[in-house]
Parts: structure tokens; sequence; C-alpha cells
């Protein structure tokens, strides 16, 4: 028959109990001197100001209230925490950080195990204790891991989104081609940064683009622009007498687009430009003067021809012609950003964004840091849909080791027009 050595861990005012049996011939057996060091160290879990209780069964089943027996720390100085001997407590050469909090059980020295209380546990009394029993010259150890739950997320309820830190901002433009790209602008002409979805083709061809802009409520930039621009270029060759120019922008009038013929291998390279219904002479490369017109009536149609009469020589090469066109669109709310903050935690927990529907958001941002207390501060933004305002949405923050969770719910009103 195997004998068994036990070693029964507690933990006051939780209910978990730990308790391992580790078969004799399983143990490692570490001689240190003439002491001898049972098993691998147990793990004891306790939060910030819970009593925890470290127990080991000496396995001698009778009174052991006369032994010596003291717990220690070998990375303290001096590393003593508990030293008793003779049924009594011996304070001396005690850490002062654990004077006043930790006691043995004698009910448990009665029955041959070894019990250590310690009251209200801090977080620096996570680490390795060890318990030697001097009678047998037995070693315990065990692993004291220490959490912190901190301060959960604030609730909010029905807040106004224009007093809100951030909003977001949206902008779509529908019915274009060929694909056009969005910006956005502040009034000064500086470029702002934003986020732009991939453009969809709808079964006629056209394009439909779609962006977002986080912006701060408290931001100097309280006029903004957002700019849809089309860029196109085609390069074409001409020889000998050929038809006009042409090339196909859109299927709608373009007659107030930027349209720009070009040859690279002239200076001025300038072959036509037209803006706003009309032909622009400035820099145009005076061989070209007087020779060149766009059709209007292709314009209106979305394409773009070139007339060149007369054609000489000279005219053989490749033209390129640039096509933009811009417009500036309405701005409107797409959504808010949310903010979710957890002070006070240790170890490091995880936050979270779910919806009504029990489904995980995406986080724009996530932050962590630890302050001089070793405490986890960390914080969370999400973009929400302005459509999804009526239902709550929660910040979950949740810490695996201890099983702890905070939860907060932000309510929010409906669908509402605000003035920013």
């Amino acid at each position: 028959m195997n004998s068994h050595i036990c070693l029964h861990l507690k933990r006051s005012k939780v209910n978990d109990r730990y308790l391992g049996c580790v078969p004799q011939p399983h143990l490692l057996f570490l001689f240190l001197g003439s002491s001898l060091c049972l098993g691998e160290a147990l793990n004891v879990r306790a939060l910030v100001g819970d009593d925890v209780t470290l127990s080991v069964d000496t396995q001698t089943s009778s009174d052991i209230s006369e032994a010596i027996v003291e717990w220690s720390r070998t990375d303290l100085n001096p590393d003593i925490v508990h030293r008793h001997e003779n049924r009594r407590t011996i304070y001396e050469h005690q850490n002062p950080a654990y004077r006043g909090r930790t006691m043995l059980s004698a009910e448990d020295l009665d029955r041959g195990i070894i019990s250590l209380k310690l009251s209200n546990v801090r977080l620096a009394d996570e680490g390795n204790y060890t318990c030697l029993f001097k009678s047998t010259e037995n070693m315990y150890s065990v692993h004291l891991l220490v959490g912190k739950t901190g301060h959960p997320p604030p609730p909010i309820h029905n807040p106004n989104p224009t007093l809100l830190p951030v909003l977001v901002l949206g902008c779509r433009a529908k019915g274009w081609y060929p694909q056009p790209k969005l910006s956005w602008w502040t009034t000064e002409g500086a470029l702002l940064p934003a986020v732009t979805m991939p453009a969809n083709q709808e079964e006629d061809r056209l394009y439909n683009i779609s962006s977002t802009l986080v912006v701060e409520r408290k931001s100097p930039n309280r006029h903004l622009i957002c700019r849809v621009h089309q860029e196109l270029a085609c390069d074409l060759h001409m020889s000998d007498l050929p038809p006009p120019l042409q090339t196909e922008a859109t299927s709608s009038d373009i007659g107030e687009a930027i349209v720009e013929w070009s040859r690279k291998d002239l200076a001025p390279d300038i072959v036509h430009l037209h803006e706003n219904r009309r032909t622009i002479f400035e820099h145009q490369n005076p061989a070209y003067r007087g020779r060149t017109m766009l059709s209007a009536e292709d314009l209106e149609m979305g394409i773009i021809s070139l007339k060149l009469p007369n054609v000489r020589q000279a005219d053989e090469g490749n033209y390129t012609c640039l096509f933009k066109l811009e417009q500036e669109t309405t701005l409107f709310y797409s959504g808010l950003v949310l903010d979710c903050r957890a002070k006070g935690w240790y170890p490091e927990p995880k936050l979270s964004w779910w919806n009504a529907d029990g489904h995980l958001l995406p986080a724009v941002t996530m932050t962590s840091n630890q302050d001089p207390d070793r405490l986890y501060n960390i914080s969370s933004t999400v973009e929400v849909e302005w459509e999804s305002l009526s239902r709550p949405f929660t910040c979950r923050v949740h810490q695996e080791l201890f099983n702890q969770t905070r939860v907060t719910e932000i309510h929010l009103p409906g669908r509402s027009c605000y003035v920013w």
C-alpha cells in the first residue's frame, strides 16, 4: 500500500478549498542541509483585503503545539513571517510587514496540522512561503498569488451625445465612375486622418464609397470638409489623321470637371485645359493655341473628346488625359465613440465591449499601464453606429486568474438629431 502526504489548503471568506494528496513514490525529495523539502510549491489564491490560511499536514496525527514551526520568505529581509515555539509566538526577527497579521491555529496544531492564518492580505504578500517543521526537519512550500479587483467602470445612463468627448462623423458618396477617392480636410487645407471603407461597385458599375472621421468635441476644427475626388488618366497615341481623341469618364455630365490633355515630351506640356465649362489658355503650349476644342455635347454624356484640326507632323506622340471631379458633401453623424476605464486591478485584466445581442465588438483603442503600486489601469474605446443607440452596450472587465468580473451597462438615447 502506498502511503500519501496530503497538503490541505483553505482560504477564508472564499468558498475555494484546495486539497492536494500526492502519492509518496511520486514526491520529489530535496535534501537541504538537515531539512527535507517535500513536493512542489502549491498555489493558493487570495484577493487584497481577504484573510487566507496556508495549511500543511505533517502526517504526525499528534499534538505538535510545543514544536518549533517557522514560516518564512527567502526574498525578504528579515525573512521570518511567523515563528512558533513551545505554544507561543516568537516576535523577534519577524518581518515588520507581518507584525500583528499572522497566527497559527492552536486547534490544528493539536491534530498535527500547521495552519498559518494571514489577515488583511496585501499585494506585497504575494510570493513563495516555506514552512519548516523542526521536529522532522521537513520543509513545505506554498506559493501565494494575490489579486486585486479594481473599481468597476462607472455606469453611464442616458448621456447627451453632444456632451460626450468624441463623436464619429460619416461621409458617403454614391453613384460614381470610375472609383473616386474620399478625404477629410479642415477649412485651412489640412488633411485629416480618417477610416475609409473599401468602395463597392453596384451592378451598373457605379461606385459607392464611405468614410468615418473621429473628432473631439473640443476640437478647434469646427468646420470640416468631406471631399470626393475623381481622377482619370489615360494615355493615347496619335499619328497621321485620327478621329477626335476620346475617353469615357462617367455616364453623367462632367462639363464642370477639370479636364487636362497634355504631352510630357513638350514644355509647357499642356495641350488643352478645361475647367468649369470653359477653356483655360494659361500655360497652354503655343503649338496648340487655337487648334484644340472639347465637345460640349460629349461632356454632357461623360465622354471627353478633344478635337485637334489641321494636324501637323509635330503633333505625333503620346497624349495624356487627366480627369478631375471634386465635390463637397454634407456631414452627418455616423455614430459615437464610447470610453470605458477600469482602475486598480492586479493581475492585469482584460476589457471587452458587447452589444445587446451578446456579440463582441471590436475595440478602436486599448491601453493598459501599471502604476507605482503595481496596479493596472486599463481603458478602451469603441465606435457604435447611430442606428444602434436605442439599445444598451456593455463594458466588461474580467480577470481570469481569480475569476473576477465587473460589468457596467451604457444606456444611450435613441436616434435623434443633435447640433454639434
